[in-house]
């Protein structure tokens, strides 16, 4: 009523409703601990590794039965099918450099290079060879990055060099 008792605290004064920290919802309190929170990165990398797994050797079946090249158009046509929708409905950019539109162009070629020369590998050599070297690309990437300048954090030039 006139204090300002009707609903608790004031929603005006610290300690209201709208002071809280965020936390999980009230419903999974009792499966987030502290002791869970570390199980849920080591399942979600468990669930990465299989799904890489899975594309490598499908990828790798896919190219020995239709070949490479035929494989990178039916990945390309799927990528294009799923992305196209997306790209329509999202902003376009502000302004568009045509340095921007070298370096696209650029980075499609390599992309397309590079898948190209994996299912090449795939086709002809074995997935437990051929995997981890693919699977580097990711550090190759880190590593340019930093050689063009970027930043670098004691941690993460720690975790480069494994």
């Amino acid at each position: 009523m006139i204090d300002g008792t009707r609903h608790g605290k004031s929603a005006g004064r610290e300690g209201g409703w709208y002071h809280r920290i965020a936390g999980p919802p009230a419903w999974a309190a009792p499966f987030t601990t502290r002791q869970t929170e570390p199980v849920v990165a080591i399942i979600g990398g468990l669930g990465a590794a299989v799904l890489w797994a899975a594309a490598t050797l499908c990828s790798s079946r896919s190219s020995r039965m239709l070949g490479s090249r035929v494989v990178l158009g039916w990945v390309m046509v799927v990528g294009l099918v799923v992305s196209l929708p997306i790209a329509a409905l999202s902003p376009g950019p502000a302004s568009l450099e045509p340095t921007t539109l070298l370096l696209l162009g650029l980075a499609g070629i390599c992309y397309a290079s590079g898948l190209q020369l994996t299912y090449a590998a795939l086709r002809i050599g074995k997935v437990s060879i051929v995997a981890p070297i693919v699977a580097t690309e990711g550090a190759v990437a880190a590593l340019i990055a930093v050689a063009l300048g970027a930043p670098l954090g004691v941690a993460a030039g720690a975790m480069l060099a494994v």
